[in-house]
This record gives C-alpha cells, sequence and structure tokens, in this order.
C-alpha cells in the first residue's frame, strides 16, 4: 500500500507539472502573437502582403492611413492601383522577376498615390513567400519617406538655383582655402582672365599679381583668416596675355563644421575700364585746367544753386578754394549778389 501511494503522488506531480507547463507555453505564444501583432498596428512603418496577381491580402493600418483609405478600400484590391501611373512599367516587372526568382530580395522606391491624388514616398524590401504555408505572399516591409522627400526635393531645387546663378553671375565669385589658393571660380573668371578655370584652380591668388600687390593683398589675406571683412578692397591682377585687371573685392572668412577658420571666399567685380575712364578724365580735366589757366580772363562754372563748382583767376583778392561750393552772397554785399543773381 505505501509504494502505490507513492506510485500515485509521484504522477500526480509529474501531471501538475505538464500542465503548468503547457499552460506557460501557452501564455507565451499568446503573448508574443499579441506583442507583434501590437507592434505592427502602431508601427509608422507599413507591411502590406500581397497574392500572385498582386492583390492585397493584408495591410497594416500605417499603409491605408497613409494614403487616406479605410482598411476595406485597400485590402483585395491590386496593390499597383495605388501607384503612380509612371511606377507601373517598372514597377510591374521588378513583380514578375521577383515571382521568377523566389530567392531575392528587392529595394524598393515606391510614388504612392493618396485618396485626394497627391504624391506619397515610400522606400522598403520586397520578398517572395509564397512557398512559405503561414504567408502564402509577397511581403512589402516600407517606410515613409514622404516628408524627408519634400525636403530633399526643396534643398536639391534651392541648390540649383543658386548653382545657376553663381554660374551666370558676371561678377566673379570665388573661394580660398587658408593659404590662398583658389578652390571654386565661377566661369566669369575665364572671360575675365582669359585662363581656364582649371589652369587658376590650386594656384595661390598672389600668382596672378605682380610682387607690389601681391606683398599688399597678402597682408589684407592674413586679416580675414583672423576674422576680418572687406567690402570694395580695390587690386590690380594679371591676365593670360599680361594685360592689367582692375578688381574690386568683398571678401569674408569661412569657417568648417567645427568653427575652424578654414579660408576666405566672396565676390569681385571688374572695373578695370572705369579705371581707364577715370584716367583719361583725369588727364582731360588737367589738360583743360593747364590751357585756360594761362589765360588772363576770369572763368567761373555754377551749378543750379548758383555755388561755384569751377574758378579760373578768382577775384577779390580771393582763391579758388575760397569760393568753391559757394555762392556771391558768401562774399558780396546782399544788393550787389541779387544784382549778379539776376543776371
Amino acid at each position: 500500500m505505501p509504494k502505490r501511494k507513492t506510485v500515485k503522488t509521484t504522477v500526480t506531480k509529474k501531471n501538475k507539472l505538464k500542465t503548468t507547463k503547457d499552460k506557460l507555453k501557452k501564455e507565451k505564444v499568446d503573448l508574443g502573437k499579441n506583442f507583434f501583432e501590437l507592434l505592427i498596428e502602431n508601427s509608422n512603418d507599413f507591411i502590406l502582403v500581397v497574392n500572385e496577381k498582386g492583390l492585397i491580402k493584408y495591410s497594416s493600418p500605417a499603409f491605408y492611413s497613409m494614403l487616406g483609405f479605410t482598411k476595406s478600400e485597400t485590402v483585395g484590391k491590386s496593390a499597383f492601383s495605388f501607384l503612380h501611373p509612371d511606377e507601373l512599367p517598372v514597377a510591374k516587372k521588378d513583380y514578375r522577376e521577383l515571382l521568377e526568382h523566389p530567392e531575392i530580395i528587392q529595394r524598393v522606391t515606391l510614388r504612392l498615390l493618396h485618396k485626394d491624388g497627391s504624391i506619397r514616398y515610400a522606400f522598403g524590401r520586397r520578398k517572395n513567400l509564397l512557398s512559405n504555408p503561414e504567408v502564402k505572399g509577397i511581403v512589402l516591409n516600407v517606410t515613409n519617406i514622404t516628408e524627408q522627400k519634400i525636403a530633399e526635393d526643396k534643398f536639391k531645387k534651392s541648390e540649383t538655383l543658386y548653382h545657376d546663378l553663381v554660374e551666370t553671375s558676371q561678377d566673379l565669385i570665388w573661394r580660398c582655402d587658408k593659404e590662398g589658393r583658389y578652390i571654386y571660380l565661377n566661369p566669369a573668371w575665364k572671360d575675365t582672365f582669359g585662363y581656364e578655370i582649371e589652369e587658376m584652380l590650386g594656384h595661390k591668388f598672389s600668382d596672378f599679381q605682380t610682387p607690389e600687390y601681391a606683398k599688399r593683398d597678402l597682408k589684407e589675406f592674413t586679416k580675414l583668416l583672423k576674422g576680418g571683412a572687406v567690402k570694395g578692397y580695390e587690386t590690380v591682377h594679371i591676365g593670360k596675355i599680361g594685360n592689367k585687371i582692375n578688381l574690386s573685392f568683398n571678401a569674408k572668412y569661412i569657417k568648417d563644421e567645427e568653427g575652424n577658420v578654414v579660408g576666405t571666399e566672396g565676390t569681385a567685380r571688374d572695373i578695370t575700364e572705369r579705371k581707364r575712364l577715370e584716367d583719361r578724365l583725369y588727364k582731360s580735366e588737367g589738360l583743360f585746367r593747364g590751357i585756360i589757366s594761362s589765360t588772363p580772363d576770369h572763368i567761373i562754372m555754377q551749378d543750379e544753386d548758383l555755388r561755384y563748382t569751377f574758378v579760373i583767376n578768382p577775384q577779390l583778392g580771393l582763391r579758388e578754394a575760397d569760393m568753391i561750393g559757394k555762392t556771391d552772397y558768401n562774399f558780396l554785399k546782399k544788393e550787389d549778389a541779387e544784382n549778379l543773381t539776376t543776371v
């Protein structure tokens, strides 16, 4: 009898242990299923399962909410119907390839159509699991990249606009490293200097100057690297055929992402023709003044306010400098000045 009781107790303990293990196993399975369902249902990424004909068997909430549809409006529909028309030829070709070669994993970037007709962008992977008895479909794991794509497009448009403005500018646009070597020049440099851009890149700006101007401008360049800036700085460079080029520079220092000064950049304008005209005017004015200053006559010029702008052989014991910018009222009695004004 004692032996039988022992056997019964042992069997009872084994049954209880088996029951407990089965219960824990079932709870574990239920926990895992619920856990992954919650992950999928609340994820911003979406999962799509389609059959061999491309009809949607399952779509996670992120898919139909991203496109403005309800679940009933997506399940059973062709996955291709949600694609932008321009995507269809390549998408169908890739789909046929996936059916023929189930071992491959395709990476896809898609343009999807929202219910209101606007475009959404998505990126992900596509895998053929038709042979898997628990799935029996093509599975897509996809991320919504619409905001990222829109930001990238805006940046590209801005970059293109900036590039076009720089490349077509008649002003000289440039960038130098810390040693004063050109690392960027826009096409206007070729028109002004006669060199191909590649012939100038990598060379110091001082290589295109006389020693006198190079020495002066290198001092200014050192100031720039210390945090300075210049506007309307005039200097002289030498073109490919040895011609003198007068330039007016605007420049500032540039920093890298860590805040270190790495060079300078700015714009320059060719003022050679303006300088030529100024020199010619100065010489002509000097010649004119030399000729008329030899005359004994009193010669004056006044503006619309009757202020003296030019005086030769001033009278009343005055000097030319005493009269320029002034009127007769500054030197004569009011009555005499009014008489001259009337005349």
